[in-house]
């Protein structure tokens, strides 16, 4: 038996140009396509909690998060699937069970180009690009 939160075909790894998951990652290794599947991954509310969940432990199991989120397996499954993706979580097996972590190294790059790109001063008007 599988685990419940298999997708059809079972969890894929991050794309190509995706972020393999025994890399580290810093803001500079965020291509514009991973950035906007990181924005896109954590614009869901359902999908920020469930990454919430797994982020608040070292692992956690497939099934627990069943019970945490009163959602079906399938919506959970959709879920871990974008995140995945996105590169924001990481899926090992464990006999038949799927186990989440947290990809904090990744989110960690993505608050950094946050930073980067909305805190940081502006750039002062005498060098600003024409409009």
């Amino acid at each position: 038996m599988t685990d419940p939160c298999d997708p059809p075909g079972g969890f894929q790894p991050a794309p190509k140009n995706g972020i393999a998951a025994d890399a580290i990652v810093v803001a500079e290794d965020l291509s514009d396509d991973q950035r906007q599947r990181i924005a896109k991954a954590l614009a869901d509310p359902q999908r920020f909690a469930i990454l919430d969940c797994i982020a608040a432990r070292t692992e956690i199991p497939c099934k627990a998060l069943v019970a945490e989120f009163p959602v079906t397996q399938a919506t959970i499954s959709h879920h871990l699937k974008e995140l995945v993706a996105a590169g924001l979580i990481h899926s090992r097996r464990d006999g038949q069970m799927a186990i989440l972590s947290c990809r904090r190294d990744v989110c960690a790059a993505y608050a950094n180009v946050l930073t980067l790109r909305l805190v940081a001063p502006p750039i002062p008007p005498s060098t600003e690009l024409p409009a």
